[in-house]
């Protein structure tokens, strides 16, 4: 079964197998302390561990082949009860008519401690499955490597320091405590090790930057606790930064020195990322290299990085039902060719953002949305724009005339329009219309991230 998919049966067993297993492991290691918890001051929602967390025990702790399926069986256990408070809290919403204009005080307070309850309930479950993930541990295992699994778990907390600091910088300037949007997904500290991970390299090339992630990582979580000790007041609230500071009494409001200390270690923390980066680039080689860079443009780029197989027309040629197996094969060499083209464009602009980010002093000057619209940024625009040009005209030209009719038309067999003629326009918002026409039906995407990597 794929983590993170659990009926309400197998999420009854994983409950079961683990408090059975729990007490066996805490009269087996007794020496199993406390572990600290995150997840009171980062929104984690049903994610509360996943595979992630299970790959980065598994390296630091050098675990067994029993050990990794037994902390499989708790992480998923963790997972499954956090998913179930997480849908409780939004199904929870409907509770409250906001709208009858009566006892908004009163339901505000409601609602705020029916979220504080949440809160304390995701800690007890994160709390409970580390000081069970510990006891899994021979001492030696726990001494080699749970502190760096700590810092794993620690690296969530970069999934909203621009938030926190935007949050802040609010709250100092104009003295309220609404929750602030502006630049989200553009300016996040991605956890670099996270990206490595998920370039699936081998081995050999893992061992390549060991002693760089290591010395990332430490440099990164002493980064994390100054971050932490400036932002506390927010952190403490729900899902991090919703609500740690009472703006009406003024209590717990951050300090100009908690701002300064929070900035500061955040830009310290792009700063280490980006050296990091560099080096992981510069010492790995081929198609490592290549997956690397897609990782990261995936994590860091993620409104300016398409890859080829995801453009509408690529789609929809794929799609043809009367492809044969050389004319997919043809298709997807081509598309590779020109995603290679691609790839080496946006790696180049991703390295000199880099360096821009190296030789900003301030935070003002650290503005990716500026630096991307310069007139080096806006070349590689173009030059993007005519690779892809170039490829769907070539991958029309493989296609025989039937499949270019069916291309144009959208309608390859009579069943096509008789099946389009069935859809109602009824409910659809005019944004809605014609996404299986242009190729930017985003429910079909949501499964393809993974793949479109490999």
């Amino acid at each position: 079964m794929q983590a993170g998919y659990l009926s309400g049966s197998t999420c009854m067993k994983y409950c079961v197998d683990v408090v059975g297993a729990v007490v066996v492991m805490a009269i087996a290691a007794p020496w199993a302390r406390a572990q600290e918890t995150i997840s009171d001051q980062v929104w984690l929602g049903s994610a509360l561990f996943t595979i992630e967390d299970l790959e980065n025990l598994t390296e630091a702790a050098k675990l067994t082949q029993d050990q990794q399926d037994a902390a499989l069986e708790l992480m998923r256990g963790g997972m499954a009860r956090a998913r179930t408070m997480a849908l409780r809290n939004y199904r929870g919403a409907d509770d409250f008519d906001w709208n009858d204009g009566k006892d908004q005080e009163k339901k505000m307070k409601e609602w705020q401690d029916r979220l504080e309850k949440q809160r304390r309930e995701v800690v007890d479950v994160e709390k409970s499955t580390m000081d069970d993930l510990k006891s899994l541990l021979e001492p030696a295992q726990a001494d080699q490597g749970w502190a760096t699994f700590e810092r794993s778990r620690r690296r969530l907390l970069l999934r909203s320091v621009q938030q926190v600091q935007q949050q802040m910088q609010q709250m100092q300037q104009n003295g309220t405590n609404s929750v602030h949007y502006g630049g989200w997904g553009q300016d996040e500290v991605p956890d670099l090790i996270a990206t490595i991970r998920a370039s699936k390299l081998t081995k050999a090339d893992t061992e390549s930057i060991a002693t760089i992630m290591e010395q990332y990582s430490s440099s990164m979580d002493a980064l994390i606790k100054d971050y932490r000790a400036g932002a506390k007041l927010l952190l403490k609230g729900q899902n991090g930064y919703w609500g740690g500071w009472d703006s009406e009494s003024g209590k717990d409001k951050p300090s100009e020195g908690d701002l300064t200390k929070v900035t500061d270690a955040i830009k310290r923390m792009r700063e280490t990322h980006v050296r990091a980066a560099q080096h992981v680039d510069n010492t790995l080689k081929g198609e490592a290299k290549d997956r690397f860079m897609r990782q990261r443009l995936r994590a860091e780029f993620k409104w300016q990085w398409t890859p080829s197989k995801r453009l509408p027309q690529i789609k929809g040629i794929m799609k043809l039902k009367s492809l044969s197996k050389e004319q997919k094969d043809d298709l997807m060499r081509i598309v590779k060719v020109a995603d290679d083209e691609l790839l080496k464009l946006a790696a180049e602009n991703l390295r000199k953002q880099d360096e821009h980010r190296l030789s900003s002093k301030t935070e003002e000057e650290n503005n990716p949305w500026e630096f991307m619209q310069d007139e080096a940024g806006q070349e590689r625009v173009k030059k993007e724009a005519k690779i892809r040009k170039e490829l769907i005209k070539e991958a029309v030209s493989r296609l025989d005339d039937g499949q270019k009719t069916a291309y144009e038309t959208g309608i390859e067999s009579d069943q096509d329009p008789a099946n389009a003629f069935e859809k109602r326009r009824h409910g659809m918002e005019a944004w809605g219309l014609d996404q299986d026409l242009s190729g930017w039906d985003w429910s079909e995407q949501q499964g393809e991230d993974e793949e479109e990597q490999k």
